[in-house]
C-alpha cells in the first residue's frame, strides 16, 4: 500500500516526503477498518432494533386497546349505576325516537318495564296531557328532535302512567350529539311532581282560606266580588252580597274562654252552609262576622236566602260546659248591578247594611237602598273616618281638661282634671268629640286615637314643669276597642318611661260597656298597670243591668256615677235614689266617686250632702286647653255657694 501510494505521487509530480510513515499509516488504516466495523454493528442493530420495536409497538398497541375497553366498560358500569340510582328518571332513544335505555325511576314513573319499552316509540310509554284543558298541544319530543335543542315539559303537565294514572311531571328532551356535531338520538330526564303539586295546592288552599272554618277568607272573597261586580257591569246578570254579624258572640267568648268561641264559629258556618246553593260562596271576613256571594241572585232571591239563615241561626242552640247560648244574626244585603262602582265600594255598601239591621235591634235583615236616609248619615260616619286619618297623619287634634273638684273638705291642694280631645279641620277649626269619636269607633280607629292622647298628654306633662308639679290625677279615656290592643300596656309602660311622668298621677277611664265586653283581658290590663302604680277609673256606672256585679271583679280606684242620673238628683227622687245607692256601695268598697255632668251649684250641694267625693261637670269648669293655667279655687266654690 505505501509502494503504491508513492507510484500514485511521482505520477502526479508530487514529492515523497509528502507521504507519511509506516506507522502513521497502520494508526489510519487501523482507525478506518475501525470506523467501518462500527458502522456495520449500528446498521445490523438498527435493523435488529427495528424488527423488536414492531413487535413491541403491537403489544403496546393491545395493551392500550385492552386499557382503553376496560375504562370505557368501567364508565358505562359506573353511568349505567349512576343513572339507576339517581331520583330522576331518564329514557334515551336512538335517532327515530324509539326507546334504547330506560332507568329503574323511569320505570316507577311510567309503569313500563324496560324489556318491555325496548325499541319502541317513546310517545307510547311517555304520554303527556294538560291537566286543566286535557286537550293537545306541541309535544316536547316533536320540538327537540325537529329543532334539535333543549324542550322543557309544559307546566301542569300529568303523565299517563301504564296503568292509566296520572301523575304531574317537569323535565326536559335534549338532543344526543355526536363527534360531528350530528344528532343520532334523544334523552329525556323527568321527575315526579305530586309532592310539589301537594304542597303548592295546601299553600294556595291556606291563602284563600280561613284556617278555623275552613271557609274562604276576606281575601279570596274580594278577589271573587271584583269578578263579580266585573260581570255586573257588562251587563251579564245581577248578583248579591250578604254582609252577616253574629249577635251574642262576644258572651260566649268572654263567659267561656276563646276555645268556645273558635267553636262556635265553625258551628254557625256549618249552620250556614246548609242553607246556601251550591253556586254560592260563603267567607269568613274576620271575628264574628261573614260575607255571602250569591250568584245570578236579585235581591229578592237574596232576601229569601238571608230569612232562612236567620231563622237557621236562631233556632239554634250552643252548648258549651252544660251552659246553652242562643245566638242571633245581623244580615245586610246590597244587590250587584251595572250600577254598582267596584268591590269597595259593594263590601261598604253590605257593611252599612249590616249595620243598620243590628242598629234595628239585632237579629234582623236590612237591603241596601241607596236613598235610605239612615244609610246616608252613615256615609257620613266613613266620611268622618277618613278625616280622623288624616287629622292622625297631620297631627291635628288639640288636647283639653275638665277639673274634677272634691266636694268634700280635702287637704289635697294638687288639680285632678280629665283629658278631653278636640280634632282641628283643615281651617283649623275646633270639631266637638260628639261629632268624630262615634265614627272612630265604628271604623276601629280609637286605638290610634287613644295612643296619640296618651302620648301627647305625657309629652305635655313630661315639658311644662308648672303643669306637672300641680297635677293630682291627670284621667285619660281609654276605649272598648283600645282595651282590646295587645300591645297596649307596653305602650303606656314605654311612655311612662320615655317621658319620666310618676305613674300614680296618671288614671285611666274605662266604659262599664267596654269592661263587660272583654271582662278577662280588661282585668289583666288594669292588674298591669295598677302594679306600676296607675289607678283607674270606671265610666258611665249604673248604665248597665249588672254593674254591681262586675264591680266585684275590678280593681277600681274611682266609680263616675252617670251623668243621667246625677243631673236630676234634685228633682227626680229614682234619681237622688240611684245616685246615693252608687255612692255607699263605691264608700262600702273603698272606691271613690266623681258625679258627672254637674251643670250647676244646685247639683254640687246636693252631691256634698249624699256625700259623693268628687263633682265634674259645666257648672263647675268648662274644657280648657291642657296647658292653660289653673284659676279654679274649690275653697272660694264652697265658700260662694255654702
Amino acid at each position: 500500500m505505501h509502494n503504491l501510494l508513492k507510484r500514485q505521487l511521482k505520477r502526479l509530480g508530487l514529492g515523497e516526503d509528502l507521504l507519511p510513515d509506516a506507522d502513521s499509516w497502520r494508526k489510519l488504516l487501523a482507525r478506518i477498518s475501525n470506523t467501518y466495523q462500527q458502522a456495520d454493528r449500528d446498521r445490523y442493530l438498527l435493523e435488529h432494533s427495528m424488527d423488536v420495536s414492531s413487535d413491541e409497538m403491537q403489544k403496546l398497541h393491545d395493551e392500550l386497546r385492552e386499557a382503553t375497553e376496560a375504562l370505557l366498560y368501567a364508565e358505562k358500569e359506573r353511568s349505567y349505576i349512576t343513572l339507576q340510582s339517581i331520583d330522576d328518571a331518564v329514557i334515551s332513544t336512538d335517532e327515530s325516537g324509539k326507546i334504547q335505555f330506560m332507568n329503574t325511576s323511569a320505570e316507577k314513573l311510567t309503569g313500563w318495564q324496560f324489556e318491555d319499552c325496548v325499541g319502541k316509540p317513546i310517545s307510547r310509554v311517555f304520554r303527556l296531557i294538560p291537566e286543566y284543558t286535557r286537550s293537545k298541544y306541541r309535544d316536547p319530543f316533536i320540538v327537540s328532535q325537529r329543532e334539535c335543542r333543549v324542550a322543557h315539559i309544559p307546566d301542569n303537565s300529568m303523565l299517563v302512567r301504564h296503568d292509566l294514572d296520572e301523575i304531574p311531571v317537569t323535565g326536559s328532551f335534549a338532543p344526543i350529539m355526536n363527534k360531528n356535531n350530528n344528532r343520532i338520538g334523544l334523552v329525556l330526564v323527568f321527575c315526579d311532581m305530586t309532592a310539589e303539586k301537594e304542597l303548592r295546592e295546601k299553600l294556595e288552599h291556606q291563602a284563600h282560606h280561613d284556617m278555623l272554618t275552613g271557609l274562604s277568607n276576606r281575601y279570596h272573597f274580594e278577589e271573587m266580588l271584583g269578578g263579580l261586580v266585573r260581570d255586573a257591569q257588562g251587563g251579564n246578570c245581577t248578583h248579591a252580597m250578604l254582609y252577616m254579624d253574629l249577635d251574642q258572640f262576644k258572651v260566649v267568648n268572654d263567659t267561656c274562654g276563646h276555645v268556645a268561641g273558635d267553636e262556635l264559629l265553625k258551628k254557625i258556618s256549618n249552620v250556614i252552609c246548609e242553607k246556601i246553593r251550591a253556586t254560592d260562596t260563603l267567607a269568613r271576613l274576620g271575628g264574628d262576622e261573614f260575607g255571602l256571594l250569591a250568584r245570578e241572585c236579585s235581591v229578592e232571591g237574596a232576601s229569601r236566602v238571608a230569612e232562612e239563615i236567620l231563622h237557621a241561626v236562631r233556632q239554634y242552640r250552643f252548648n258549651w260546659d252544660g251552659k246553652i247560648f242562643e245566638v242571633g244574626v245581623s244580615i245586610g244585603i246590597v244587590e250587584i248591578t251595572r250600577e254598582s262602582a267596584d268591590a269597595g265600594a259593594v263590601m261598604s255598601e253590605a257593611d252599612i247594611a249590616c249595620y243598620i239591621a243590628k242598629e234595628n235591634g239585632r237579629n234582623g235583615i236590612h237591603a241596601f237602598e241607596r236613598r235610605d236616609a239612615t244609610l246616608a248619615s252613615r256615609k257620613g260616619e266613613m266620611k268622618w273616618a277618613t278625616r280622623i286619618t288624616w287629622a292622625l297623619d297631620e297631627d291635628r287634634f288639640a288636647l283639653f281638661r275638665q277639673a274634677i273638684v272634691p266636694v268634700q273638705d280635702s287637704s289635697d291642694t294638687r288639680h285632678h282634671y280629665e283629658v278631653l280631645v278636640r280634632m282641628q279641620d283643615p281651617g283649623g277649626k275646633l270639631v266637638a268629640p260628639g261629632l268624630f269619636i262615634p265614627s272612630a269607633e265604628r271604623f276601629k280607629l280609637m286605638p290610634a286615637l287613644d295612643r296619640w292622647v296618651i302620648s301627647h298628654t305625657l309629652e305635655q306633662l313630661a315639658h311644662d314643669n308648672l303643669l306637672r308639679v300641680s297635677t293630682g290625677m291627670c284621667a285619660i279615656n281609654l276605649s272598648g276597642i283600645t282595651l282590646g290592643d295587645e300591645g297596649l300596656f307596653d305602650f303606656i309602660l314605654d311612655q311612662i318611661t320615655r317621658w319620666r311622668i310618676d305613674p300614680q298621677i296618671l288614671c285611666f277611664e274605662i266604659t262599664e260597656t267596654a269592661v263587660i265586653s272583654d271582662l278577662t283581658n280588661t282585668r289583666r290590663l288594669m292588674d298591669s298597670l295598677q302594679y306600676h302604680g296607675c289607678r283607674f277609673a270606671l265610666d258611665d256606672f249604673g248604665s248597665g243591668l249588672s254593674s254591681f256585679s262586675y264591680l266585684k271583679e275590678l280593681p277600681v280606684d274611682y266609680l263616675k256615677i252617670d251623668g243621667n242620673f246625677v243631673r236630676r238628683v234634685c228633682e227626680d227622687p229614682v234619681d237622688l235614689a240611684m245616685v246615693s245607692s252608687i255612692n255607699h256601695v263605691g264608700h262600702v268598697m273603698g272606691i271613690k266617686t266623681i258625679a258627672e255632668f254637674v251643670e250647676d251649684m244646685e247639683i254640687f250641694n246636693k252631691l256634698a250632702v249624699i256625700g259623693v267625693d268628687y263633682a265634674q261637670g259645666y257648672g263647675i269648669e268648662v274644657p280648657l286647653p291642657l296647658d292653660s293655667p289653673f284659676d279654679i279655687d274649690v275653697a272660694e266654690l264652697r265658700k260662694s255657694n255654702g
